[in-house]
């Protein structure tokens, strides 16, 4: 007698690929991992050595988010006498702090930082400190400078989350001295 094959599953052949539940699941998964490692991201600016103005504003950015997150102030010292930027924090022993100045990096040529002036009035000195709190409020500063002779300016605001940047913008032009009479009132 013969055997009935009704009803059976059999593969015959070689057969390869995924199921299609095989897919599925494997989408899902992937969905899934993307969609909650994107916030992580969403947030950092890579530093690139200050090749452009856009990335001392990035920088700026990127500091007063570590002070919040890591709940310690932090600093961006800026010298436009040898135009080297370096980054301090209130976690630093002694040491490192008073190393932070010689581990400092060149700003590229293209970009040179013509002066730092601050709200309390303060500026134009040759080395300028920013600092940003822990509590997410930073010192009100315009970083004057010129990349590839072009005039920018760089704007932190103590309550503002986002340092912005204006192109085009010399410290003589009337949109700047209009600029600097709203944010330091009596520096005629």
């Amino acid at each position: 007698m013969g055997t009935s094959t009704a009803g059976s599953l059999s593969r015959t052949g070689d057969i390869h690929g995924f199921t299609l539940i095989e897919l599925v699941v494997v989408m899902t998964i992937a969905s899934l991992l993307f969609f909650f490692s994107v916030p992580l991201f969403e947030n950092i600016r890579f530093f690139s050595g200050g090749s452009s103005a856009g990335d001392l504003a990035g920088l700026a950015d990127e500091l007063r988010e570590r002070a919040v997150s890591l709940q310690a102030d932090h600093q961006l010292h800026i010298d436009t006498a040898s135009n080297r930027v370096w980054i301090t924090d209130s976690r630093m022993p002694d040491t490192a702090l008073e190393n932070a100045g010689n581990e400092s990096f060149n700003l590229s040529e293209e970009l040179d930082i013509l002066e730092v002036r601050f709200l309390s009035g303060s500026g134009p000195n040759t080395e300028a400190v920013i600092r940003f709190s822990r509590q997410g409020y930073a010192d009100s500063a315009l970083i004057h400078l010129n990349e590839n002779q072009n005039a920018m300016t760089v704007r932190i605001d103590s309550f503002l989350p986002r340092a912005t940047l204006a192109a085009g913008l010399g410290l003589d032009s009337p949109e700047m001295v209009e600029l600097s009479r709203w944010a330091f009132p009596g520096s005629d």
